[in-house]
């Protein structure tokens, strides 16, 4: 995830921005995309390190992969989509988020902080520099570390990033070494690609990012959600689930779509009342289609004898887990890789 821009403020008084720092996350941007790197934005505006990512895709005519989170409004999605057009070698997948309810600008900031919010979910490193002190660039910077997501703070330009790496900066010493101080220098760009391996190499594997599953349930069988939450997060998952009631002949609402949109694992806890649930019978639907892409990894746990209704499920490998002991038995199974489903 590339995250930032130029500062408002946050620097000291005698110091100033180096020109050359969005420069060269544009010659980043383009080296990582060649080493196969997806990269994950959620500004196509002037003046953030996600538009000087895509420029350096640009000029440099690199075939990369690429996700984009932003708020669905007229505006901005006009501007998302004309990269399709600027940039029509690369694969560019778009992730539109809930539009703000009104016109208030909080609203809009607010919108912008979800679609962030769910492009970190989704990276295992996020690159930051400048960014706004006090702003949403400090939340997530923060947010990241907690999460265990690798963070690169490029500190030339001050602002949030700076602010961040002081408050670790024992940390980076441990985890990049002597380099850790070149991080101030504007040049650093030119070379992260090289301190990325150093720094995955180097780092713990407690800090590791945790993959994402979503749990999906009949309400009646919430106490099972709860032991497959609590298995799954033992054993370092970040875990998401539907706790919401919906009246019916309502759609899945949209942030239930970007839980599962943003998750690597669907947990499907199978049974007489889950088949009868239209919201199930929905998220089941959804997740066959991103099973069928290639973009999730489906579990079923079959916890009573009833059969598989949906027919692109019925040639899924099912698990049976009739009891507490045979849920995690399946799950520590699955998690070990001894099954794939």
């Amino acid at each position: 995830m590339i995250l930032g821009g130029m500062p408002r403020s946050g620097g000291p008084k005698d110091s100033k921005p180096h020109p050359r720092c969005l420069g060269g996350i544009s010659n980043l941007a383009g080296e990582l995309a060649q080493r196969g790197h997806e990269l994950i934005l959620c500004s196509p505006f002037e003046g953030s390190a996600d538009y000087a990512a895509l420029i350096g895709i640009e000029t440099q005519h690199v075939a990369a992969r690429i996700e984009f989170h932003f708020p669905d409004v007229g505006l901005i999605r006009k501007e998302v989509e004309s990269w399709l057009e600027r940039i029509p070698e690369s694969r560019i997948e778009l992730f539109p988020h809930h539009p703000p309810a009104s016109e208030d600008p909080e609203a809009l900031k607010y919108s912008w902080l979800l679609s962030q919010l769910s492009a970190l979910d989704r990276a295992s490193a996020v690159i930051s520099i400048g960014g706004n002190v006090g702003a949403s660039a400090e939340l997530l910077l923060k947010l990241a570390h907690s999460r265990g997501r690798l963070v690169i703070p490029l500190t030339s330009l001050r602002g949030a990033t700076a602010r961040f790496f002081e408050s670790h900066r024992t940390e980076y010493k441990e985890l990049l070494g002597d380099y850790a101080e070149e991080l101030n220098d504007a040049k650093a760009v030119d070379n992260l690609p090289s301190v990325l391996v150093s720094a995955i190499r180097n780092q713990s594997p407690k800090a590791k990012s945790n993959r994402r599953a979503f749990i999906s349930y009949a309400k009646k069988r919430s106490d099972e959600a709860d032991l497959v939450e609590v298995v799954l997060r033992r054993r370092g998952f970040d875990v998401v689930r539907d706790e919401s009631s919906f009246p019916p002949g309502h759609d899945i609402p949209d942030q239930i779509r970007e839980k599962i949109f943003s998750s690597e694992i669907f947990v499907a806890l199978w049974c007489a009342e889950y088949a009868c649930s239209p919201w199930c019978y929905d998220e089941l639907e959804l997740s066959l289609d991103r099973h069928d892409d290639g973009k999730i990894v489906l579990w079923i746990l079959q916890l009573d004898e009833t059969r598989m209704v949906p027919r692109r499920a019925r040639d899924k490998l099912a698990f049976p887990a009739r009891n507490r002991e045979e849920i995690r038995a399946v799950l520590e199974g699955l998690i070990a890789g001894k099954e794939d489903p």
